[in-house]
């Protein structure tokens, strides 16, 4: 299980100000998928917590990032997060 995060900060994103936006994603090996995540299902959390009732302004977002995820998009342990070795292969990315 993966995770497609957004940013929407203006300041240094080390600084931790604003929420990072994250919507799961699964894989299958050696199949090839798409995915439609809409930005009103993307999930806000700062520091590792969720954010309840926090709404993205798609047209603020100033960072995207894919990684294995521990949380799912709710804060719950990701049962297929664990040791490497992983893989994924992104072929195209669209906004919209």
């Amino acid at each position: 299980q993966y995770k497609l995060t957004l940013s929407t900060s203006t300041d240094d994103l080390w600084a931790m100000s604003a929420p990072s936006w994250g919507h799961d994603f699964h894989t299958e090996a050696g199949k090839v998928s798409t995915w439609t995540l809409a930005f009103r299902n993307f999930t806000a959390s700062r520091l590792g917590q969720t954010i309840a009732g926090a709404t993205m302004d798609p047209s603020k977002v100033t960072g995207i990032g894919v990684a294995l995820a521990k949380t799912d998009m709710d804060g719950r342990p990701n049962p297929h997060f664990g040791d490497g070795p992983f893989k994924i292969t992104i072929q195209g990315l669209r906004l919209v």
